[in-house]
């Protein structure tokens, strides 16, 4: 997969103004910029995290229900690892940002296959599709979400939640906390905070 990740980002890169045209109509032209070359540069970095996942096994179908905000890097931060794993993917965008993501979709085909796909239905038909057939569910919003989907989920699925205060921040040296406090406040103030971008 690490391959198909790099290509994806080369796909990204020669078609960076179409990106940003289409990220523009969702978001500022400022955050379209580094959404963009943030996900180019992620997609770069799966090295260690191919090491550290060689020895698990697959879990199957995991389903990720996408955030609104900063979609193209969504489609990486939860699609992506999971499938780096051995897994499919099922992913439902946001009713406000589904035109955005289905043109993201068309775009990457050639790279993501059949073991990245899209879920067009209702959110509620996607959780009863998720409880029923994934192993884990990837979700974001407030926890209150948690809580109203607990129940639909049997035992032996994972609900993974990606909410409010899990952007941790990891300093591994000291002789860089001039650097790392500066990208840290950054990445707090980075559209308002409205993502862990």
């Amino acid at each position: 997969m690490l391959e198909e990740f790099r290509t994806a980002a080369k796909i990204m890169a020669r078609n960076r103004s179409q990106l940003l045209d289409l990220l523009c109509e969702i978001e500022t032209l400022r955050t379209a910029e580094e959404e963009l070359d943030k996900t180019i540069a992620f997609l770069n970095t799966f090295d260690e995290e191919e090491k550290s996942l060689a020895a698990r096994r697959p879990i199957g179908e995991v389903s990720v229900a996408l955030p609104f905000n900063t979609p193209l890097y969504s489609i990486c931060l939860y699609g992506f690892g999971p499938l780096l794993a051995g897994n499919t993917v099922v992913m439902r965008p946001s009713r406000i940002t589904s035109s955005q993501v289905v043109r993201i979709f068309e775009l990457l085909a050639p790279v993501i296959g059949d073991r990245l796909r899209l879920f067009l239905g209702s959110g509620a038909e996607f959780v009863e599709r998720a409880a029923r057939a994934s192993g884990a569910f990837i979700f974001t919003g407030a926890w209150e979400n948690v809580e109203r989907l607990r129940p639909a989920f049997p035992e032996d699925r994972k609900l993974i939640y990606c909410g409010s205060g899990m952007c941790a921040a990891v300093v591994a040296g000291s002789d860089q906390i001039t650097t790392a406090v500066e990208s840290i406040v950054r990445s707090k103030v980075f559209n308002s905070g409205q993502d862990c971008l």
